[in-house]
């Protein structure tokens, strides 16, 4: 007979399977008995688990798993010369078991036990995002060498530079026909292009579907900066 009450999930329980034995029962009238009691019974659902245990012949079968409570609710009605004893003998091993669930050297365990899986979990955690940020970094690269050229600037920078937002820039830029947008971009008027002003460069993005996508970046060069002071100094003037 192995061991009549177990711990799982720092609980002490026992299953259908080995009442049956202990008491000499069919595994399938127990099955039926537990049953009855969960179709019968109000607030009895949590006493009893549904689980399933493989056979000799490999094959699967139900068997259920159930707590001090749930065992006391099932065998309440069970009768027979032995069945006192054997009653007394699961109540002795629930004791015990709920003793070692108490004591100190368990309670040390599971703390221990605890800190290592939390350990475990921050460390594949940043082993994740270690590899995330490698496989970005040459993404990453790519565009801060874009935006960080030499003689070359981003809009945001110009319109700080300026005192004003991005929008702001690129909208006054509009309304003076230096810039309109096309696709999603914006691009220089006729008028403005060949003047060495922008720079256009491919950007490489991950997009939240986790995809890899590209978009154009237009940048600014040092004489287009200069060209945009000069055309928000006349503005202001």
């Amino acid at each position: 007979m192995e061991t009549l009450v177990k711990i799982e999930n720092n609980r002490a329980v026992t299953n259908s399977l080995l009442v049956a034995e202990k008491f000499n029962k069919n595994h399938r009238d127990v099955i039926r008995s537990i049953r009855d009691l969960l179709s019968s019974a109000q607030n009895c659902a949590h006493l009893f688990i549904e689980s399933s245990y493989i056979d000799t012949s490999n094959r699967t079968y139900p068997m259920y798993i159930m707590n001090r409570d749930g065992f006391s609710l099932l065998v309440m009605g069970f009768t027979g010369e032995k069945a006192l004893k054997f009653k007394l003998d699961f109540i002795n091993a629930f004791n015990e078991m709920e003793k070692t669930l108490n004591s100190d050297d368990y309670i040390l365990m599971r703390s221990r036990q605890i800190l290592e899986n939390k350990v475990a979990q921050l460390e594949y955690k940043s082993e994740l995002q270690a590899q995330e940020l490698k496989k970005q970094a040459p993404k990453v690269e790519y565009y801060n060498n874009v935006l960080n050229a030499e003689n070359t600037y981003n809009i945001n920078l110009i319109a700080k530079e300026l005192g004003m937002s991005a929008r702001t820039l690129n909208k006054i830029l509009a309304e003076k026909k230096i810039q309109y947008k096309q696709a999603g971009v914006w691009v220089l008027s006729r008028k403005f292009q060949d003047k060495g002003f922008t720079k256009t460069k491919t950007n490489l993005y991950i997009g939240s579907d986790g995809v890899e996508r590209s978009c154009m970046l237009t940048v600014w060069t040092e004489k287009g900066r200069e060209f945009i002071h000069n055309q928000i100094t006349l503005k202001t003037a």
